[in-house]
């Protein structure tokens, strides 16, 4: 796979990667306004569960041959772009209230796996497209892994520059153009 390896394929795991953690440590700022700050540890671990999960599913269900790959990848970038979006509305409009889903209220509970489901949906489908990069392309993942690292370094810093002047929808919409840009650097045209 070596010969065919698509180059792009390293700064859209860096794009993903940088969108991922954005949309993370914004999520842990709107949870400790929301909830309250000893919460924020809800995104972290929804994050991790979905990023987790979406590996168990391609194992599970196996990685796809090399051909389709960059579209598999493509398409968990742009799912990755709206499911950012959505989740962030749903934050936003969400009637959750904590208090009364920990002391067992069935509807608050309902309200608060509907929350977890929602808010997991873009880590797995970051999740997804990143082990399909690493596996396809594993004699490359030293690559591939260095710009995921870039991109989670340049999206914690993108963190200070986003959220106090575009608040958490507009950064939600910045992170959602890092999965489309992504999803454009995997189409398989431009990156032969």
């Amino acid at each position: 796979m070596s010969n065919s390896y698509p180059w792009r394929v390293i700064l859209a795991i860096g794009l993903l990667s940088a969108g991922s953690l954005l949309l993370e440590l914004t999520f842990v700022r709107v949870f400790s306004v929301l909830f309250f700050h000893h919460y924020g540890f809800m995104i972290i671990s929804t994050a991790l569960f979905g990023m987790g999960l979406a590996g168990v599913v391609l194992f599970l269900r196996g990685t796809p041959p090399p051909a389709r790959a960059l579209r598999a990848m493509r398409n968990a970038s742009l799912l990755f772009a709206l499911s950012a979006v959505l989740a962030t509305v749903c934050t936003h409009l969400s009637p959750l209230r904590l208090s009364a889903a920990v002391s067992g209220e069935v509807r608050q509970l309902v309200h608060l796996l509907l929350y977890y489901i929602v808010l997991g949906a873009p880590f797995y489908f970051v999740g997804r497209a990143v082990s399909i990069g690493l596996t396809v392309w594993s004699d490359r993942a030293d690559q591939l892994y260095f710009g995921d690292l870039i991109g989670a370094g340049a999206g914690c810093l993108l963190l200070f520059v986003t959220l106090p002047h575009l608040m958490p929808m507009g950064t939600a919409c910045v992170v959602a153009a890092m999965g489309i840009a992504a999803a454009i650097l995997l189409c398989s045209r431009a990156s032969t």
